[in-house]
């Protein structure tokens, strides 16, 4: 069971060691619960390692001494890393000399935890990689889902989370069939963080409620709190916050029964995330008290400052705008300390919403500016790191086919060795031999270079498409956080000073000569705050988040007919009750939009048609016109910015794109995605 315990561990620390890198979210912290739980179960089935030493001096050159090295190394890696790892390389030496397959499985195990724990997880990743390929050979299932697991932790503490969830999903195929429901468990609530982590919240839901399955059915209640509490969380990120809440207070209970507080304090935050959301204030509090303390008593910082924000957005809504503000500095102050950005952001942006309340504007001002400042940072942040991943990536691979070039090298040089033998016997066969053999070596060479070339290529192309993806993600996020920021922050301060004109004019005595000029002021406010609002929708329109594409895309042609223009006609067919992917909803807006702003520049076009049908698997999108057309080569030679950004977004979500037009005939574009 050694290889199989250790295989746990390194589950549970690929989610740890994420935790700490990112900080993502409070339910992690229920991880530390795991390692301490199997760690003190392995204690009981093991000797101490002073008696396995005395053991060790007498055991002889054989398997048994393999396992004695691996045992022995295991009592010392969460103490002295050093000697844990010389233990393990010994086992791994005396295996390879005895061809033991099994031992050397039992090294990458072992010693990839300790690069794990040292930060060297490229490292860990290719050794990894290494033991799932002499896991084939032995067709061995058992062995084969521990290596696919283990390399799952490896991609995870990566952040590869797409390359994760592959091989997690190949590791619980197999235990599947071998029925290790224990492993399962852990595999499916490890599923459930990363399909959170890659926003297919729904996924994430039914691996977590697995997961739930599987700890009633062993009476896992440790597991259970925490497979309660992920799948919550996850079914409040795919809108049901009841059943998520349900849930959240069913991991609760666990918590207090089993005097789990890491875990309590993960759900408390998350329940009251919930309450913020729906508006229940006086819900609210006692769980802001509640989680306050535990914070404290926990030393968790992100969740004081937390905790102290959810403090200042009750007084916020209680109107009682001192002690708001008191506590969101508080929040601010801590989220500093630690240098936690996300919780700044957060503190900042609900100091300037008080300071807008009190009509404050100078300080709000402040406020939203270092907001700002912070989400850029934060953005800026998220690019670099996606960029940093596929330069992990990259070199990876490289890494990896320079351990086959070295291997495929020792095997050349040992026929060569032995081509050398044959040559003292039969001097001409030989010589014979060697030519055949050095027009083979020739050849295979050049076929290797030209593969090697291609995969190289393949994997630029792959780069660039993820950096594509990457910075498209990042213009949406950054499109939404402007627009909430014109809608919330400027658009409230033409509010503000709209209600400040009409106070005056209320309350001062104006000449009548005057009292014109002033309303021309107050409706040359009101104009503004409604292009404000229209710019904002037209950034990142509230109805496309709430009620979805085709919902979006009425209201979008409603706003255009409204102009007189153009007449747009707008078709949806079997695509209303469709539940779609965001990022996909966000990126065929953002097509039709670049679409229709084509036709009003250059088509001189008086109707148009848009056309949205799910067809089996694919999504259709048609967008039609009856202007003067253009020649489709000349268009491809100018290589235009607007069909640029609409290949490119066709690109990224994987579709094909049908451009048909001539002079006078109109403009057909038909866009064809797979779901």
């Amino acid at each position: 069971m050694i290889g199989y315990f250790n295989f746990v561990l390194k589950l549970q620390l690929a989610t740890m060691i994420n935790m700490i890198i990112n900080r993502l979210s409070p339910v992690y912290v229920l991880i530390f619960y795991f390692i301490i739980d199997f760690a003190h179960l392995s204690g009981q089935d093991y000797m101490n390692k002073d008696s396995l030493l005395q053991v060790l001096k007498n055991a002889p050159e054989d398997t048994s001494r393999v396992y004695l090295y691996i045992e022995i190394g295991q009592q010392y890696e969460n103490n002295i890393p050093d000697s844990a790892a010389y233990y393990y390389l010994k086992a791994r030496d005396l295996s390879q000399r005895l061809n033991f397959t099994t031992g050397i499985l039992k090294f990458f195990s072992n010693y990839t935890y300790i690069l794990n724990m040292r930060g060297k997880l490229d490292s860990s990743l290719i050794l990894n990689l290494k033991a799932v390929e002499i896991s084939k050979r032995t067709n061995d299932k058992r062995k084969l889902a521990t290596a696919y697991g283990n390399v799952g932790s490896s991609y995870q503490n990566l952040q590869q989370y797409e390359n994760s969830i592959n091989y997690y999903l190949k590791s619980s195929l197999l235990f599947e069939e071998l029925g290790e429901k224990r492993y399962l468990a852990i595999l499916y609530l490890n599923l459930c963080n990363l399909y959170s982590e890659v926003k297919q919240n729904e996924k994430a839901v039914d691996y977590g409620e697995k997961s739930i399955a599987i700890c009633k059915e062993r009476n896992d209640i440790v597991n259970l709190g925490n497979a309660y509490c992920n799948t919550g969380v996850s079914l409040v990120e795919y809108k049901k916050p009841r059943k998520g809440l349900v849930y959240l207070n069913k991991a609760l209970e666990i918590a207090e029964k089993t005097n789990n507080n890491y875990l309590k304090l993960s759900v408390l935050l998350s329940i009251g995330d919930i309450y913020l959301m729906q508006n229940r204030y006086e819900k609210l509090k006692p769980i802001v008290q509640e989680s306050y303390k535990l914070s404290v008593d926990l030393e968790d910082h992100s969740g004081e400052a937390i905790s102290l924000r959810g403090y200042g957005d009750y007084y916020y809504h209680q109107l009682e705008f001192d002690k708001a503000a008191e506590y969101a500095a508080k929040s601010l102050t801590i989220a500093q300390q630690f240098k936690d950005l996300q919780n700044q952001s957060k503190a900042l942006m609900l100091l300037a919403n008080i300071a807008g309340s009190r009509r404050s504007l100078d300080l709000q001002s402040k406020y939203t500016n270092r907001h700002d400042s912070i989400e850029k940072i934060i953005l800026n942040e998220k690019i670099t790191r996606n960029i940093q991943e596929l330069e992990t990536k990259y070199e990876t691979e490289k890494k990896i086919q320079q351990i086959n070039q070295l291997e495929n090298d020792k095997k050349l040089q040992a026929a060569n060795i032995r081509q050398k033998n044959i040559l003292n016997i039969v001097l001409i066969l030989s010589l014979f031999g060697l030519i055949f053999t050095g027009i083979l070596i020739y050849r295979n060479i050049r076929q290797k270079r030209i593969i090697d070339s291609q995969k190289i290529s393949e994997l630029e192309k792959e780069k660039q498409i993820l950096v594509s993806k990457a910075l498209i993600q990042g213009q949406e996020d950054e499109r939404s956080r402007l627009a909430k920021d014109l809608h919330d922050g400027l658009g409230g301060m033409l509010a503000g000073v709209k209600y400040s004109l009409s106070d005056i004019a209320g309350n001062k005595v104006i000449t009548e000569d005057n009292v014109l000029s002033f309303q021309r002021t107050i409706d040359m406010l009101d104009s503004s705050i409604s292009e404000l609002r229209r710019i904002a929708h037209n950034m990142m329109p509230e109805v496309l988040i709430k009620y979805g594409l085709s919902s979006a895309l009425r209201d979008f042609c409603t706003e255009i007919n409204k102009g007189g223009v153009l007449k747009i006609i707008y078709q949806p067919m079997g695509i209303d009750e469709a539940v779609l992917d965001q990022t996909l909803s966000i990126t065929v807006y953002r097509i039709v939009q670049e679409l229709i702003s084509n036709i009003l520049k250059h088509a001189v076009a008086s109707e148009a048609i848009i056309q949205l049908q799910q067809i089996d698997k694919k999504l259709m999108v048609t967008v039609e016109d009856n202007g003067k057309g253009f020649d489709v080569l000349k268009m491809n030679e100018k290589k235009g910015m607007g069909w640029k950004n609409i290949r490119s977004r066709v690109e990224y979500l994987n579709g094909v794109v049908d451009l048909q037009s001539s002079p006078d005939t109109g403009t057909s574009v038909t866009i064809e995605i797979a779901l």
